[in-house]
């Protein structure tokens, strides 16, 4: 498996970040944690619930959006705020976590080639 961010092999799972959200893989160095020292000195919960740097920023990135009845009025009460995730940030999201199903997705193709063409050796091997 190799790292989302930098491509590179990880070479264990012992030392790899993955997200609780898109469950993408990283070399700790490669995120926000920065060194393998702060990645080890996390507890067991804060690496279950650890976000990748895409996740994490869709999940904070909120816009005020006011919330009214439609008519104005000049009484401040009648508008209140609500938080929403920023809708270019949920597709941002959306769009990173197609990329890794696509990257998912070739390599399951790569494998069932290499498959296909043990099967075609064993199938001329067995008709020999």
């Amino acid at each position: 498996m190799n790292c989302a961010k930098c491509h590179r092999l990880l070479f264990s799972p012992r030392k790899t970040a993955k997200c609780s959200i898109c469950k993408t893989a990283f070399h700790p160095f490669c995120t926000r944690i920065q060194t393998m020292e702060n990645f080890k000195n996390m507890t067991a919960d804060e690496r279950g619930k650890w976000m990748c740097d895409t996740c994490h920023q869709g999940a904070i990135e909120v816009v005020d959006v006011r919330c009214s009845s439609g008519e104005d009025s000049d009484d401040p009460t009648s508008e209140s705020v609500c938080e929403q995730p920023s809708l270019n940030s949920r597709i941002y999201m959306l769009m990173m976590k197609f990329a890794v199903l696509d990257g998912k997705l070739d390599s399951v193709d790569h494998s069932m080639g290499i498959f296909g063409d043990q099967f075609d050796e064993m199938k001329k091997a067995c008709q020999a």
